[in-house]
């Protein structure tokens, strides 16, 4: 079973929305699927908790509309204390507390986030988003290789 997870998620028809969903795209072809499985959503829900207490690291990859467009964030995700979630829609917090309190796993947990430049009806990404990309698929390669070494693909 695979140790990693990275899970994309945001709207394709939202131009810069949809960045998380394209990394993970970019990202496929170049990870050992026996080390990281992949995951796209269009939104976060509660049902992904028990998924994500079943691996040693998570990362979430979204869209962000804070700072200069196309500036890569990475920042470690923490189980969110206070109520439970009351929506089908919740963040990567949240999530992660689902996971540790329903299934008794709260992985260590990453977001990274691209900045974009416009989040309106568009299904293609900015200029400037989509030359991000790729350094946002490095920059999750280099997070795993970190924990878990080299994250490539086996050649063929």
């Amino acid at each position: 079973m695979a140790k990693v997870l990275v899970v994309g998620f945001g709207n394709v028809l939202r131009g810069d929305d949809g960045l998380g969903l394209r990394v993970i795209k970019a990202l496929r072809p170049k990870v050992d699927p026996e080390l990281v499985e992949l995951m796209e959503f269009h939104q976060l829900g509660p049902e992904l908790a028990e998924s994500i207490s079943k691996f040693e690291l998570v990362i979430f990859v979204d869209a962000s509309m804070n700072g200069a467009s196309g500036t890569i964030r990475s920042r470690k995700v923490l189980p969110k204390l206070g109520p439970r979630t009351q929506s089908h829609v919740v963040d990567p917090a949240a999530v992660l507390n689902l996971a540790a309190n329903l299934y008794g796993h709260a992985p260590e947990t990453l977001i990274i986030t691209v900045t974009g430049a416009f989040f309106g009806y568009a299904s293609e990404l900015s200029e400037i988003a989509a030359l991000a990309v790729p350094a946002a698929v490095e920059n999750i390669q280099q997070q795993i290789a970190k924990r878990f070494g080299n994250p490539s693909a086996p050649s063929a």
